[in-house]
């Protein structure tokens, strides 16, 4: 199933993106697909959420074990991201920078 999911990533997605990295995947989709603008809003955060420290280093042995294939997938995407970056050339850090800054000045 592993081996599926990552040729499906391949086969159907232009575009492999990651919450943790939304600023580079918005940036590779305007420039995928053409938009002339792109726009957010700021990030909503659980304040609630519990640190990864309060948890216990053998409930988080356990997590890893039960989602082993979703971290093996989501470390192949992470790599499909990476290269599609460095594809992009050095122009797309200047966009994703300003990018950047102006979230930064609009929240």
């Amino acid at each position: 199933m592993l081996e599926r999911a990552k040729a499906n990533l391949r086969k159907h997605f232009p575009i492999v993106g990651l919450t943790e990295r939304f600023d580079e995947t918005l940036v590779l989709l305007k420039r995928a697909f053409g938009w002339k603008h792109i726009y957010t809003f700021p990030r909503q955060v659980n304040r609630d959420r519990p640190n990864k420290e309060s948890i216990s280093p053998d409930m988080l042995n356990l997590i890893a074990k039960y989602n082993e294939l979703d971290i093996q997938l989501y470390k192949y995407a992470e790599g499909m991201l990476d290269k599609l970056i460095s594809d992009q050339g050095p122009d797309f850090e200047k966009e994703l920078n300003t990018f950047r800054n102006l979230m930064r000045s609009r929240a």
